[in-house]
């Protein structure tokens, strides 16, 4: 207890001593201190450090006296006459010294704390150092000012060093750090420890190091006589994943630094090691991530110097490795790699290499192998060379593209690509376009579906050749729902168009298909399979040149076989040229075009001839042209016909009945017209008259009206503003010769001129009641009846056609004239000078002239003339069209 006590006395007395004497050195020789140190280092430098010294203390780091200094500031050493900026920068340092010495005025620093600031150095193109600023000692001189350093930390300081010369940068930033050792001795040990957040690292402009926390434990042996540095023991890690050993001589010569280092790595992780590759390198695998055991051994040896940079030789393997995508989870399993890295003969990122002389690797149930080199850092190339046969749902998985949705089947891919590894974020459409790529990928038994469209390619077989950014097909065949297809041709920027939205694909192909069902491939996405929505999407992005052979092709109610044409799109048109077929049991031929407009509805025109089709399946297969009037039951028959068709639709193929337009010179043999309403109209119209029912079978005239034949007709049809207009034509029928034209609109409004016999609606009762009616002149003369049917189908209106009554009777009045004249001028020789008239010539018959005959005739008594009376007859002849007026139509109701 005793001893207690004076052990605790003795405690409390010395501390009283410290402290008293702390006391009178903070008073008594604070300002001597202070001067005197301000001034030695000041001695030592080259240029003049300027600070606010705080004050000179015992209790603030005992058991040292602690001076500390305010805002230092050093600036940077220039040799030319230029206002210097600053090189060091310390918010506040304490420099600790031994109170004892500090009584015998010997000032001995032997620690020293920086806390919060910067370090700037820099050596600018000619090789000029901005950072030696502590002056050379030469000889041995007195001074009480003495540098027996123990300790050095450091914290909060950046650091940078830029070197133009050999385009370096370093930038980092000291959080903590801790230097310790006799300093003052020729030789001694040196603990070196910290923490440093690395903000880059480059060299010869490639960042090797781009923001990394970085930790440093080393001893070293130091050497002042040689100027060495030896690692005894050295240890760094990177975020604290990677841990590399470090071992090896720095040795300092007078105008460089030589190197002999060698950095090693075991067991390191794969994820860590590939996020630490310069940045250029390792944006490549943002969107993967890894594990598995890697080895890595690096050499750095010979001279380093302001101008020159020591050999940089590695080599690294993988062993039982896993690279998996972040997005699917896929994964390469059982990952092996070994590989080599130089920074070449002139030492620099320009003749850098990183080679990967073997990768073997399982994805899915398929093996790939692959050999990698990258060359000049700077504008990194690479040759990759990759071959596998693996399943496509594993391979899509593991890359994903923005165009492809599902992709399955075997591919086997023997690669070669050539080209610059891309300066910005991932690869861009234009770095595809620079990349030399060859090789041949197959495919067998694959299933494809791109994310644009829901149609499912199925069951594709074929090769597929690169050549660049293109692909040369040879042979791809394959089935879209019932539709089959065997393509060969070449694919312009397919690549850049597969992996980015908004580049353009040209394409050249000859396309053969057994079967192609457009109800299916149009198909509105997401539409059921009974559903007859229809869309077309015409691609933004791609132009089209076609050559097509086509067995059987369907869409709707059409169906053609062996269609051959050329078909080319671009710029949301379509067009088709020459494009034969046989369909509805004849040929046609067409050409046409499809045009995107900017509201999205589409244009269509189409110009076809057609050859000895049945008009039945025509009027079926096109849908009655989107008009009602007279549909595929109406009509049978033969034709042929040249036809322009427009019209415009929306997305779903919905025809706009107000665009439709269509002229066709029509003709039609071996026709029958059933059932037609019109028709059936004028049979209900006569039967209310009364003097026709008199002599007319109504019944059997209506039998006839419904089912009509004939043997020919001849028109020229045209269809605009929802009407349908047909000019003047005969049709020749087994019930009844009608003339006719007129217009039909979609929603059944008529306007048709309607003219015939009547002596085609007479029963044949008696011969007396027929000739009544069929009146005769010369066997061709017969009563003419002319109507005008207008208003609905659905209820019709009649009424005698007067106008075209007077038109017709003219016509026949002149042609009574004419006949007239020819017979006067060729009995009589009038009507010489009128030209309308001519005299048919006829055959002259052989005879023989009996001169005793015609003595018997000259003694006959010569008829009187009296040529003024005939003329006056033939002067009323020729005047019937002054009375043409005077002429009653024909009236069924009187």
């Amino acid at each position: 207890m005793k001893l207690l006590k004076k052990i605790l006395v003795f405690l409390i007395i010395a501390l009283l001593l410290f402290t008293i004497a702390g006391i009178i050195i903070t008073h008594f020789y604070k300002d001597e201190v202070k001067e005197y140190i301000i001034a030695e280092i000041n001695k030592n430098l080259q240029v003049e450090a300027k600070s606010t010294i705080e004050d000179l203390t015992i209790f603030e780091r005992f058991p040292y006296a602690s001076l500390s200094l305010k805002d230092v500031v050093i600036p940077e050493v220039i040799a030319e006459k230029q206002q210097p900026d600053t090189l060091l920068y310390i918010e506040k340092i304490h420099l600790q010294l031994n109170l004892v010495d500090i009584l015998q005025k010997r000032y001995n620093i032997k620690s020293i704390d920086a806390e919060n600031g910067f370090f700037r150095m820099k050596i600018d193109k000619r090789g000029n150092e901005n950072f030696i600023f502590w002056k050379k000692r030469e000889g041995s001189s007195e001074s009480s000012f003495l540098l027996d350093l123990e300790q050095v930390n450091v914290s909060n300081m950046q650091i940078s060093y830029r070197n133009k010369l050999k385009s370096e940068d370093y930038q980092f930033t000291c959080n903590t750090g801790e230097l310790s050792g006799a300093f003052s001795n020729q030789q001694f040990e040196m603990d070196m420890s910290g923490d440093v957040f690395v903000a880059k690292l480059i060299s010869d402009n490639v960042n090797y190091i781009n923001r990394k926390n970085l930790s440093i434990e080393t001893k070293l042996t130091v050497d002042k006589s040689t100027n060495t540095y030896t690692f005894n023991s050295g240890r760094a890690t990177i975020e604290n994943k990677l841990n590399f050993e470090i071992e090896g001589t720095i040795t300092d010569e007078k105008d460089f630094s030589d190197l002999n280092l060698k950095i090693t790595g075991k067991d390191l992780n794969m994820v860590a090691a590939l996020g630490i590759l310069p940045k250029k390198f390792s944006r490549l695998f943002l969107d993967y991530e890894s594990a598995g055991n890697l080895y890595f051994e690096l050499t750095i040896s010979g001279a380093s110097s302001k101008k020159h940079h020591p050999s940089v030789q590695a080599k690294f393997n993988v062993e039982n490795g896993i690279i998996r995508h972040k997005q699917t989870n896929y994964m390469l399993n059982e990952v092996y790699l070994t590989g080599v890295f130089s920074n070449g003969k002139r030492k620099n990122a320009t003749s850098s290499r990183l080679e990967f002389t073997e990768i073997k690797a399982k994805l899915g149930k398929g093996i790939v192998k692959s050999t990698v080199l990258v060359e000049n850092f700077n504008k990194p190339k690479a040759t990759i060379f990759l071959s596998g046969n693996m399943l496509a749902q594993d391979l899509q998985q593991f890359i994903k593209s923005d165009t492809i949705e599902n992709i399955s089947g075997e591919i086997s891919v023997d690669i070669n690509y050539e080209g610059l590894i891309p300066e910005k974020e991932g690869f861009t459409a234009a770095d595809f376009k620079k990349v030399k790529i060859s090789g041949t990928v197959e495919l067998k038994n694959a299933q494809l579906q791109l994310k644009s469209n829901s149609q499912v390619y199925e069951n594709l077989h074929g090769t597929l050749e690169f050549q660049n950014s293109n692909v040369k097909i040879d042979s791809l065949r394959g089935h879209v729902a019932a539709s089959d297809f065997y393509l060969s041709g070449f694919f312009h920027n397919a690549l850049p168009f597969m992996f980015f939205e908004k580049e353009k694909l040209t394409a050249k192909l000859k396309v053969h298909s057994d079967n192609i069902d457009l109800n299916e491939l149009l198909r509105k996405n997401n539409a059921q399979s009974s559903d007859t929505i229809y869309a077309i999407a015409l691609p933004e992005r791609v132009s089209l040149q076609a050559v097509a052979d086509i067995k059987n092709i369907t869409f709707r109610r059409f169906n053609a076989t062996d269609l051959k044409g050329k078909f080319r799109y671009e710029n949301n048109r379509l067009w088709a040229e020459k494009v034969a077929f046989a369909a509805m049991r004849g040929k046609m031929t067409a050409s046409g075009k499809m045009m995107k407009n900017a509201d999205g509805n589409i244009l269509a025109s189409l110009d076809a001839n057609v050859q000895n089709i049945d008009i039945n399946q025509l009027f079926y297969q096109m849908e009655n042209f989107g008009q009602k009037v007279i549909q595929e039951e109406n009509l049978k028959g033969i034709g042929t016909a040249n036809i322009r068709f427009s019209c415009m639709m929306d997305s779903t193929l919905n025809i706009q009945k107000e665009t439709i337009y269509t002229k066709a010179d029509l003709t039609i043999e071996q026709g029958e017209l059933i059932g037609f309403e019109p028709l059936k109209a004028i049979s209900d119209y006569i039967k209310t008259k009364k003097l026709y029912s008199k002599f007319l079978d109504a019944n059997e005239l209506e039998k006839k009206l419904q089912h009509i034949k004939f043997s020919a007709l001849q028109n020229q049809i045209e269809i605009r503003d929802e009407t349908i207009f047909m000019p003047f034509m005969e049709i020749n029928s087994s019930a009844l010769d009608i003339e006719t034209k007129g217009t039909h609109t979609f929603d059944n409004k008529i306007d048709y001129q309607i003219n015939f016999y009547l002596s085609d609606l007479l029963a044949k009762k008696s011969k007396g009641e027929h000739d009544l009616w069929e009146i005769r002149e010369d066997g061709t003369k017969r009563r003419k009846i002319f109507l005008n049917m207008y208003g609905s189908v659905e209820n019709p209106e009649f009424k005698h056609n007067k106008s075209e009554y007077k038109k017709h009777l003219k016509q026949e009045v002149n042609s009574e004239k004419k006949i007239v004249k020819e017979l006067l001028k060729e009995e009589f020789n009038l009507f010489t000078n009128d030209t309308s008239v001519t005299i048919p010539k006829q055959q002259e018959d052989d005879f023989d002239i009996e001169w005793e005959e015609s003595k018997v005739e000259d003694k006959r008594e010569k008829p009187k003339k009296e040529q003024p009376k005939e003329k006056k007859k033939l002067k009323g002849i020729f005047n019937l069209e002054e009375n043409e007026e005077e002429t009653e139509e024909f009236n069924p109701d009187e």
